[in-house]
């Protein structure tokens, strides 16, 4: 072998050696990308479960404002008759108190009159004389 031959041999042997080492490069970068492009769809499943989470939370929101909005009506509503009921109620009340002044007020002179009647009536009966002086006093008390 000659020299020239030799050292085309150890350039061939060079190249098949960087060759070897650029294919192996390749192979890595390649099961990088795809470790990547998995990585990558990962990650947009997870963007649209995301962003399909977004929405039903703004639907949601959008349906809590809109019975609160409802319960607050109704609230209100509800508050306005018991005040109004309220109002009814002391009304009703304060003309109980008054008929019940003047209901005593008429029982009171009507007990006084019976009252004065029933002493007036006491002098003009005599008093029966029995031997049960209990009777009589329980007569009396069921004037």
């Amino acid at each position: 072998m000659s020299m020239t031959e030799m050292t085309g041999l150890a350039l061939d042997a060079t190249l098949i050696v960087l060759l070897a080492a650029v294919l192996y490069a390749c192979i890595r970068v390649n099961s990088r990308l795809q470790e990547m492009r998995k990585g990558q769809n990962e990650l947009a499943g997870l963007v649209d479960r995301l962003e399909n989470a977004t929405t039903q939370a703004k639907e949601s929101i959008a349906n809590l404002r809109k019975m609160g909005g409802e319960a607050d009506e109704n609230l209100q509503s509800s508050t306005r008759k018991a005040r109004a009921m309220a109002d009814e109620l002391t009304l009703i009340t304060e003309a109980g108190n008054n008929l019940a002044d003047r209901l005593e007020k008429k029982l009171t002179a009507k007990a006084a009159r019976d009252s004065a009647e029933t002493a007036a009536t006491e002098e003009k009966v005599t008093p029966i004389r029995s031997g049960r002086p209990d009777l009589l006093k329980a007569l009396k008390e069921a004037r």
